[in-house]
């Protein structure tokens, strides 16, 4: 298998490949990974094609993992070398207005990426430390392996006690420490009336109703009352009263008569005053004549005034006018309306469009198509095959 290192022209890919260089080991496991012979050759023939400057460092993978000898050692000396002599060639180039393009400094370092040899034995195989401490997993259940020790009992070797005599003994010890000879009695409790001083006797006296005649049969209640309604209408329609316009100014005017006719000479009350205002007036009412009062004299507050050689002006009027604010008024910025632009999409076909103008409705089916009534007439034999 064989490597392709790609230069291209971007100055930030170089960088990445001159630092995948030094790790070396990195990009062999890439390789193993993800990329076959067949690809690379397919890689390589197709950057050709696009007249790309592809320089080719191609490296044998197999001595690289197998051997570790000096044409090892002499063979990554050559690549460092070369790609250093590419960074200088590089760097010597004037791009974007600069006097030389800077190199990277990370060409020659392999301080950060030591390969580091693992200690092997004999036979090839690295070296490992031995098996840490193992154990089992306890075991689980009602058995005589699950437990640390046997179960047993600690009364064994006990002589036997009768229970009836241990309960005998505490009884006669409790007996010991009562000292009065008469018995306990408990303090008399709430007396409660349990006899009424009344005799109980019924609200009414109930009386069986028997529903049942001289033959047997239940009683019935005599028919209800019926009525024979009568035909047609219950009254005569209402006769036609005419209702004049001036009716209600007509009951006025005979209501103003009759009350004229019976005040005769009589006049109502009307009084001379001219207006709707009150009795008194407000000078009267609230005015100081014809009443002593004390006012007390004006005093005059003199102030010093001082005198100046020109009147007072503000240092910084505030402006008037259109633009009479702190700022200059915005200029008018015009802001219309975009204008919309209808996008018809492409038409694969035409739109659905129904062949009537209303509402559907589904016919109800009859039900002779039932599955039921078609299983009676084959039983009926009314249908034939």
């Amino acid at each position: 298998m064989k490597v392709l290192f790609l230069q291209s022209k971007a100055s930030k890919n170089i960088y990445l490949l001159k630092r995948r260089l030094i790790d070396i080991y990195k990009v062999i496991q890439l390789v193993n990974q993800f990329i076959s012979t067949k690809q690379l050759i397919s890689c390589k023939q197709g950057l050709i094609k696009q007249n790309q400057a592809i320089p080719l460092y191609i490296l044998e993978i197999k001595q690289l993992m197998t051997s570790r000898s000096q044409d090892r050692d002499q063979m990554m000396a050559t690549l460092r070398q070369q790609a250093l002599e590419d960074a200088e060639k590089f760097a010597d180039k004037q791009r974007f207005a600069l006097f030389s393009q800077p190199p990277s400094l990370a060409t020659g370092d392999d301080k950060q990426y030591e390969m580091k040899l693992h200690p092997r034995d004999e036979t090839g195989k690295p070296v490992t430390l031995p098996k840490n401490v193992q154990a089992g997993a306890p075991k689980q259940g009602k058995v005589k392996d699950s437990y640390f020790s046997v179960l047993g009992f600690t009364t064994i070797g006990d002589p036997f006690v009768d229970p009836d005599s241990i309960r005998r003994q505490y009884e006669l010890e409790k007996k010991k420490l009562v000292t009065q000879e008469a018995v306990f009695k408990p303090a008399s409790g709430y007396k409660t009336i349990i006899n009424s001083s009344y005799k109980n006797e019924p609200e009414y006296v109930h009386k069986e109703k028997n529903y049942l005649d001289s033959e047997g049969k239940v009683i019935t209640a005599p028919r209800n009352i019926t009525t024979n309604p009568k035909n047609g209408p219950l009254q005569k329609h209402a006769p036609y009263i005419p209702d004049p316009y001036e009716r209600q100014r007509e009951l006025r005017i005979k209501e103003m008569e009759e009350h004229k006719k019976k005040l005769a000479e009589k006049q109502a009350f009307r009084t001379t005053h001219h207006g709707g205002g009150a009795f008194n007036t407000g000078r009267k009412v609230f005015g100081e004549e014809g009443i002593d009062i004390k006012k007390r004299p004006q005093t005059v507050t003199k102030y010093n005034i001082i005198k100046h050689e020109n009147p007072f002006k503000p240092s910084n009027p505030a402006k008037k006018g259109f633009n009479g604010t702190i700022s200059k008024f915005p200029e008018y910025k015009p802001d219309p309306l975009k204008p919309l632009k209808r996008v018809d999409k492409p038409k694969d076909k035409d739109p659905f469009k129904p062949k009537h103008c209303g509402n559907l409705t589904r016919p109800t089916p009859t039900i002779t198509c039932n599955a039921i009534n078609i299983r009676k007439d084959i039983m009926n034999g009314r249908v034939y095959f």
